[in-house]
């Protein structure tokens, strides 16, 4: 996970999402200011998915917790709210800012938990990769052992499952293709290797730079 830059709202949202909920929530009698009443936050109409399309192409398919971009046409992309439907406001399952681009493994594994750390606000270098087996590591300089960040930076990877075998492997295999394209020895091959590996995974193209691969 690396920090992500928070973009504003698509053209229309208002209007596709948010007057929509809000026009619901009052032929319900339901406060919008409100939490909904217990066990009906799974009856609030999914309305956030109108601009899945918009919040794929505003962070440019790239999961805000795994970091790997995943295509739309795969539909393996989802929103996440970061702070739970059924811990906030109605108005706040409506709120872009409270959206968060997620594959739906990301999304799965967090679920209602609200110990992962937000994207919009970790500090840079926080996670760090191992490059020779893929998993994700705290950087002690930025959050010492004990501290309540370190604390919560473990639970992010516990409960993301970042360094189960399946994300690994995927890291693992960028890594290799990056390598091997590198061993070919000129420039050229190194920037194209780089750019795809940018592309595919913002998270891993900060490590290889920064350790000098």
């Amino acid at each position: 996970m690396i920090p992500v830059t928070p973009v504003g709202p698509p053209a229309g949202f208002s209007q596709k999402v948010v007057a929509r909920a809000k026009q619901w929530s009052e032929d319900q009698g339901l406060d919008w200011q409100a939490p909904p009443p217990k066990r009906a936050a799974k009856d609030l109409p999914d309305l956030w998915r109108n601009c899945l399309d918009d919040l794929h192409d505003s962070y440019g398919g790239i999961c805000a917790y795994l970091s790997v971009y995943f295509h739309r046409a795969t539909q393996s992309t989802s929103v996440d709210h970061y702070v739970p439907k059924s811990k906030a406001p109605i108005a706040q399952a409506y709120a872009w800012e409270n959206y968060r681009l997620a594959s739906r493994p990301m999304n799965t594994n967090k679920g209602e938990s609200q110990v992962v750390l937000d994207p919009f606000k970790i500090p840079p270098t926080l996670f760090q990769l191992n490059l020779l087996n893929g998993r994700v590591e705290i950087n002690t300089a930025v959050a010492k052992i004990r501290d309540p960040l370190h604390q919560q930076a473990q639970a992010t990877i516990r409960r993301l499952k970042l360094n189960a075998g399946p994300f690994r492997s995927l890291r693992l295999q960028y890594i290799t293709e990056y390598v091997e394209a590198r061993q070919l020895g000129t420039q050229q091959a190194i920037e194209q290797a780089q750019k795809r590996l940018k592309f595919q995974s913002p998270f891993i193209y900060q490590e290889i730079l920064r350790q000098g691969w």
